[in-house]
């Protein structure tokens, strides 16, 4: 681990201890309070020690935070960066048979005990580094317990916690080698409080960058929650991933290790799913209809949007998207939510100037031919690629071999069937008809003949366009915003403009904040 990773190690652990106080406004005396408890109870530093943290130090990376953000918490470099801080082999040794010896004894206990023996000079044994050894030889595993017992529970309020998954997803047709299977995974997002899944989707694997896509479609959709819960899959403690959710605000809580029984609206879900979703999606499969990991997501949304979300919960008694949206969520800025969740890859610059990626080649800048760089890109979409030197934005690529724009699977068309009746088609088709529904309303034949108010110049058209492909009015602060990407971005193809709004309203809908659609317009529509 280099400086810097240790560096956001420690900024993680320094959020996590804080977040708390974080999620929502405190009444009166209820930060005191707050921070009592938490000042009372042991944390896991990064080093692996049990630490106790005083109020004034929990006080202090508190208003760090306020003041300069997640940045802010990430100590100075070392001032004896370089010098050897090892410890002696033989005093390793020593501990070692102490723990031993005695496997209750702590890490604090033995390295009291070589202080007191004089095996050891007082305040030169770090309890990180000797626990780092100890564990490194099996000597820190804690004794297996007393079974644990377990109460039902559930937030108050919607978006206060979100539980993300991942599990097997179905076996689909390998385009690779005609004749054979692929797994899938699912990776899904439910709500605590109303059983509200966000956001659910198959992919090829479950890489890191797939957990972040997925996370980014629920964020988009139904705004920032209070905190995660996630289990201690690798993926899951990432330093991106968990760097990304402490600049949104959201706290991350990793279970307990083999600790299902704490899981269990996530395990209610994916059993749903596996008993009314997968039977249908293998039959379809196995007919040719559905061949990608995009296809099978797609009459999974339409199971959850037409089904699961509209109809009573067996153990709330409300539809799960009425008892979420009965409070409207914080929605984020979606180019800073974009930028978080970049990929960051290093690459050397050849020396045509050239970089690859995702099997695509970029020119940069002649400048950088031979030097390491940093890129940061959405597997998503490979058009922009940005190139990061030393920690700061160089430039953005220029493509120069584009042989594909996305790291996803490649969508085929599903092939007739012979099927005589499919649940989950019926509700594709119904999901279908409902968006386009609320898309209908987006023709140009309808457009003004008289600019709105405030409308002049080029943009009169691009500010119609949203007028009427939103199904209302735009508020001052909307048509400021409009009137400034246009500024930036404009003059644009009209005709593109409408096609990546109409698309949008058609994924999305039409209740977002603005600056959803503006930028999936500037995603689709300059290229």
């Amino acid at each position: 681990m280099d400086g810097e990773e240790r560096r956001v190690e420690v900024a993680l652990f320094r959020y996590g201890c804080i977040a708390e106080l974080l999620q929502r406004k405190l009444p009166r005396g209820e930060q005191a309070r707050i921070l009592e408890r938490l000042a009372g109870q042991e944390w896991e530093a990064p080093g692996g020690e049990k630490v106790r943290l005083s109020v004034s130090t929990l006080k202090s990376w508190l208003a760090r935070y306020r003041k300069g953000g997640f940045e802010a918490l990430k100590p100075k470099p070392r001032e004896d960066r370089g010098r050897p801080r090892a410890l002696d082999p033989a005093l390793i040794e020593r501990a070692a048979q102490l723990k031993r010896e005695l496997a209750a004894r702590s890490v604090p206990q033995v390295i009291r005990m070589l202080e007191a023996s004089g095996e050891a000079a007082k305040g030169s044994i770090s309890r990180a580094t000797l626990h780092r050894h100890l564990r490194a030889l099996g000597l820190t595993r804690r004794q297996p317990g007393s079974p644990r017992a377990y109460q039902r529970f559930e937030r108050e309020e919607p978006g206060e916690l979100w539980q993300i998954d991942q599990t097997p997803g179905i076996m689909l047709p390998d385009p690779r080698r005609p004749g054979k299977w692929q797994k899938t995974e699912l990776f899904l997002v439910i709500d605590d409080h109303s059983r509200y899944l966000p956001h659910a989707q198959f992919y090829p694997d479950q890489k890191l960058p797939r957990l972040e896509h997925c996370v980014r479609q629920a964020l988009a959709k139904a705004g920032i929650p209070g905190a995660i819960y996630v289990d201690r899959a690798k993926i899951h403690v990432s330093r991106h991933f968990r760097a990304a959710c402490a600049a949104l605000g959201i706290r991350v809580i990793l279970g307990g290790r083999k600790n299902p029984a704490a899981r269990g609206k996530v395990e209610r879900i994916n059993q749903t799913i596996q008993n009314e979703v997968y039977p249908e999606l293998r039959l379809l499969a196995s007919r040719g209809e559905v061949k990608t990991p995009e296809e099978a997501t797609g009459y999974l949304l339409a199971w959850l949007e037409e089904d699961y979300h509209r109809r009573p919960h067996s153990e709330t008694g409300e539809p799960p998207r009425d008892r979420y949206f009965r409070k409207p969520p914080r929605l984020p800025d979606p180019v800073a939510l974009a930028n978080l969740f970049l990929t960051r890859e290093t690459r050397t610059v050849r020396k045509t100037a050239t970089i690859s990626v995702g099997g695509n080649r970029y020119l940069v800048d002649p400048e950088l031919r031979e030097k390491k760089v940093e890129v940061r890109y959405d597997p998503f979409d490979l058009t922009r690629v940005e190139v990061w030197v030393q920690g700061r934005f160089y430039q953005v690529a220029t493509p120069s071999c584009l042989n594909k724009t996305s790291l996803r699977s490649t969508e085929s068309a599903p092939a007739p069937t012979g099927l005589s009746m499919s649940y989950l088609r019926l509700l594709r088709a119904q999901h279908d008809r409902r968006l386009a529904e609320e898309v209908q309303r987006l023709r140009f034949s309808d457009l003004p003949k008289t600019p709105l108010p405030g409308a002049t110049g080029a943009v009169a058209p691009f500010l119609a366009l949203l007028h009427l492909g939103l199904g209302r009015d735009l508020t001052e602060a909307e048509t400021g915003e409009a009137r400034e990407f246009w500024g930036t971005y404009g003059p644009l193809d009209i005709r593109l403009c409408r096609e990546a709004l109409e698309r949008a309203c058609r994924d999305l809908g039409t209740g977002r904040h603005i600056s959803t659609y503006l930028e999936e317009i500037r995603r689709r529509a300059r290229r």
